[in-house]
């Protein structure tokens, strides 16, 4: 596996300075490394008022169309440091990593709890 990362964000019209000076120093540190990041898909969706949950959801099937590995998921409103994803994948442990849904109901079972069959959406969170 090649771990390639999709980085993935939901946002109004503004994000915060903290969140651009970390994500362009993500894509640079990214370039200049092992490039897990960079030539993979972002995910950006905007949300309106009180859409947040359906813009995440929205976020997360795009994700699921991609040949990306993992998702990489950050609030706008936060700061990271360059290297975060080559740190996250250094401790992640691949047999445990979530899996890739292949249906509605594998969606469920993975989530339990936190998806409800009965909303329109398997991704409720």
């Amino acid at each position: 596996m090649s771990d390639r990362v999709s980085v993935a964000y939901v946002h109004s019209e503004q994000v915060a300075y903290s969140w651009f000076r970390s994500i362009t120093g993500l894509i640079t540190y990214d370039r200049a490394n092992k490039r897990h990041v960079v030539g993979n898909p972002f995910v950006d969706i905007m949300f309106a008022s009180g859409g947040i949950s359906d813009a995440r959801n929205k976020a997360v099937r795009e994700f699921l169309t991609t040949d990306s590995d993992w998702l990489f998921w950050i609030d706008t409103d936060m700061g990271f440091e360059p290297d975060i994803v080559d740190r996250l994948l250094d401790v992640a442990d691949p047999v445990e990593r979530p899996i890739r849904p292949v249906s509605d109901q594998h969606v469920a079972s993975l989530l339990g709890t936190w998806v409800s069959m009965q909303l329109d959406s398997p991704f409720c969170f």
